[in-house]
């Protein structure tokens, strides 16, 4: 009512839920209230119940009014939906990885920063490019470190890692 923006990760946790048809009327609840969406792919498939990203982001786009859709992959990119544009970009795979606990809310975490400074309708392939690729190397460089709480990387942490993989 204020416009704030609204974001929601199901974050599925099967054994958290005695019914899994109750987790997914939740998830679709949740996509009936939001704006930003970031989902798993496998959440993805089990809450629309399509085979492919592309025919569940379909399904959402078609029911819910969500202005931003992500869909991470793990080590298989993520990919975005916003205004029209549809852009994948790879993960960042590094061989120090040993814990991917709060990987996935770091990616939503940087997302959501660049949500601070850039209106939704001024979101290009461009800028949802940079996004990504911002989001998928904070993820990565959190998977290299233990835990959770003290492992979310600086801005200039990531530029710095993104750097790092740039061809010569």
């Amino acid at each position: 009512e204020h416009g704030a923006i609204i974001s929601f990760d199901p974050n599925l946790r099967p054994p958290l839920w005695s019914d899994l048809n109750e987790a997914r009327e939740q998830m679709k609840a949740g996509c009936a209230l939001c704006d930003f969406l970031k989902i798993e792919d496998e959440e993805l498939k089990f809450m629309t119940g399509k085979e492919t990203i592309e025919e569940g982001v379909k399904e959402l786009q078609d029911n819910y009014k969500i202005k931003m859709i992500l869909v991470t992959s793990g080590p298989k990119g993520a990919q975005v939906y916003c205004n029209g544009h549809h852009v994948y970009k790879d993960a960042f795979l590094n061989r120090n990885t040993c814990d991917t606990t709060g990987a996935g809310d770091t990616f939503c975490g940087v997302c959501l920063s660049y949500l601070c400074d850039t209106p939704f309708q001024e979101f290009d392939e461009e800028k949802l490019a940079d996004m990504l690729v911002h989001a998928n190397a904070a993820a990565s460089i959190v998977t290299t470190r233990i835990g959770a709480l003290k492992s979310m990387p600086t801005m200039e942490e990531v530029d710095q890692y993104i750097e790092t993989f740039k061809q010569p």
